[in-house]
């Protein structure tokens, strides 16, 4: 059987993209919190390990310093700071290379957008479209997506057909 991308899942990519810039911003913030301490060019060097831990690899630093490590670590550095940066690193951390993409894998999944493709195209060439368009804003065209300025098919309601 073969498959047929409907569309995108737009609401799940923004949410995914907003999370990922929470994300971005936690781990810019203990960069910057962590700069007096650490080189930013060592730091970007081993990023992949501090992304992992924060304050496990600010720990490590202190520990391989010859000066720092004979220094009480809660003198150098807020731990619990960088602790909470990097909870929320890691709570809105996302995926690399997530698909968003929405595919019709049944027969009637790819037979109802067809129909809903050919339905689609009927409504959006008829003389008085943005009049249709305005008295159907209310209601419920199935397989129709009628929230935007044209009328699409709805890749969400055909994918969870059976």
């Amino acid at each position: 059987m073969k498959s047929v991308k409907l569309g995108t899942n737009t609401t799940a990519e923004h949410i995914s993209n907003s999370k990922h810039q929470v994300s971005q911003m936690a781990l810019n913030q203990a960069k910057i919190f962590v700069s007096d301490l650490i080189p930013l060019e060592q730091l970007e060097m081993d990023i992949e390990v501090f992304k992992q831990s924060f304050s496990g690899y600010v720990q490590t630093f202190i520990k391989n310093d010859s000066v720092l490590k004979r220094i009480d670590t809660s003198s150098i550095i807020n731990l619990t700071a960088l602790q909470t940066l990097e909870k929320r690193f890691n709570e809105y951390r996302q995926p690399d290379q997530v698909s968003f993409d929405i595919f019709a894998t049944t027969e009637n999944q790819i037979n109802s957008y067809e129909y809903s493709l050919k339905l689609c195209e009927l409504l959006n060439q008829h003389p008085q479209k943005i009049e249709l368009h305005h008295a159907l804003r209310n209601s419920t065209i199935p397989l129709v997506d009628i929230s935007g300025d044209t009328f699409i098919p709805d890749s969400i309601a055909i994918s969870m057909l059976k």
